[in-house]
């Protein structure tokens, strides 16, 4: 090809950079599946005042109508699009997918990057809630090798404790855990020969971090947590909990920017955020998957 034409989501404006790279930008643009209303009563500040004798707050919040409301509105969208992205595929995995089995399945086709804390466990349990009945579900939960030889980091325990807590929420579908277990030297292969590409032009160690745990939490190969078998899962939809901080202000910069400046600053910066999820995590993301098959 002699040359790659992008085109710009409409919503882009003057963010777009004309100079990018060796591309040309067209004039035509993309409808934007996300828009942001800049005068949306809804952030307006609430005038909530937490107890100070009570401990509780987060039983505080929930007993403000407004919150409630809110928090109700959040879930049910959250299980919407959880319901969206399983009903909308082939219903295949990626073994019966190659071999051209009618639909459906009965092997995993839906697997969840699965770190154990409350983004991954909320997803897991709205997949586990919506898959078809009798489907497996894989948590992939990746783990890289420590100085000292062994992979107990801190997304291994919490997501083994998260596991031994959700299974029996949903007794009656096969959940597995996947301990993927990635050694230095073959880190050090995978992100010389292919990762480094797929996050280009991205390159901050952040990237770099979550790039690595989802290229190998898409490939799949680990050990069964329960059964100690090696086991790749054949799962086409990987589902990822990135993103959740940046719509809910879940980074220690969000409390130093409501320090400093209120709600106002606050909402600025989540706005700011949201406006470039797609260029900053969703296009990453969606790169590393796709390399394997898969699809986020």
């Amino acid at each position: 090809l002699d040359q790659f034409i992008l085109y710009p989501w409409d919503c882009m404006g003057d963010r777009v950079d004309n100079n990018i790279l060796q591309f040309t930008i067209s004039n035509l643009t993309i409808k934007c599946p996300v828009r942001l209303d800049l005068f949306n009563p809804s952030t307006a500040p609430l005038s909530f005042q937490p107890d100070s004798d009570q401990c509780d707050l987060f039983q505080q919040l929930l007993d403000q109508p407004d919150i409630s409301l809110m928090v109700d509105k959040f879930t049910d969208l959250l299980r919407k699009a959880v319901m969206t992205r399983i009903t909308n595929q082939p219903g295949l995995c990626k073994t019966c997918m190659a071999a051209k089995t009618s639909p459906p399945c009965v092997h995993c086709s839906v697997a969840v990057l699965f770190s154990g804390g409350l983004d991954s466990c909320v997803l897991a349990h709205l997949a586990a809630e919506q898959l078809p009945p009798g489907q497996p579900l894989h948590l992939l939960n990746v783990a890289f090798q420590q100085s000292g030889g062994g992979f107990d980091v801190p997304d291994r325990l919490t997501g083994i404790q998260a596991f031994k807590e959700l299974a029996p929420l949903h007794s009656d579908r096969p959940i597995s855990l996947v301990k993927v277990d990635i050694a230095l030297p073959e880190l050090q292969s995978a992100r010389s020969s292919h990762i480094k590409h797929l996050l280009h032009p991205l390159h901050t160690v952040l990237d770099d971090s979550i790039g690595c745990a989802i290229w190998f939490a898409a490939r799949g190969r680990g050990e069964d947590f329960v059964t100690g078998e090696q086991v790749e899962t054949p799962a086409r939809v990987l589902l990822l909990g990135m993103g959740i901080d940046e719509q809910l202000g879940g980074y220690s910069r969000h409390r130093t920017r409501f320090a400093r400046e209120g709600h106002e600053g606050l909402e600025e910066e989540l706005r700011m955020e949201l406006m470039r999820i797609s260029e900053r995590n969703l296009g990453r993301d969606n790169r590393i998957v796709r390399l394997g098959g898969g699809g986020v």
